[in-house]
């Protein structure tokens, strides 16, 4: 089932499969199993059992539930781990979460000191093909366990992504330390993400 914006109630079923049964002549027993295919676009979901009471069915087990709520997050395809092959010792992660997308650079300053970037502004829109321009904030005069919060990061810089697929990426980065740009591949994806759809 899939809920319109702002509302709970179920708006359209999308599919499912009946009670399944066992035939003794086909040498069938339980468990069964049943499988139905949809193409989810990015929302809010729910996966339900048509019983009386989906949400307690078994009083001897109260945990057990027969709903569950789940999510499809626009660009997942685009999350994971990315790098430049010819700067190798650093790299950025994107991730795509319910409230936008946001990203997160790992390499070196000018300074030969550790840096490390997050994104300030959450991008509410990719296009494959379109740059989309993030600031960049970093946190200084933390220590291992006494981290800079947030709202202390200091301004960076910014960087322009550009995916042009859920492979390749070029990235213009400037700021503090000077100008870079990178031809980034995605080394790492996301489990239960296999296909690239935006």
């Amino acid at each position: 089932m899939v809920s319109a914006s702002g509302q709970r109630g179920p708006q359209q079923f999308l599919g499912g499969v009946q009670s399944l049964f066992p035939v003794e002549e086909m040498g069938q027993d339980f468990p069964l199993s049943a499988y139905f295919h949809v193409d989810l676009t990015p929302g809010q979901y729910a996966l339900v059992a048509e019983v009386p009471n989906p949400m307690q069915p078994d009083l001897d087990n109260p945990d057990v539930s027969m709903l569950h709520e789940f999510s499809v997050t626009p660009w997942a395809s685009l999350s994971g781990a990315w790098m430049d092959p010819k700067t190798d010792g650093q790299g950025w992660s994107f991730y795509a979460t319910s409230h936008g997308f946001v990203g997160t650079f790992f390499g070196y300053s000018a300074d030969v000191d550790n840096l490390w970037l997050a994104t300030e502004n959450v991008v509410d829109h990719l296009e494959l093909g379109e740059p989309v321009t993030f600031d960049l904030l970093y946190g200084a005069d933390g220590s291992f366990g006494s981290p800079v919060s947030p709202e202390s990061m200091d301004f960076w810089g910014q960087a322009t992504i550009t995916f042009e697929s859920c492979d390749e990426a070029t990235a213009e980065i400037s700021g503090v330390d000077g100008t870079e740009s990178h031809n980034l591949q995605r080394i790492v994806g996301l489990i239960g993400v296999s296909e690239c759809s935006l």
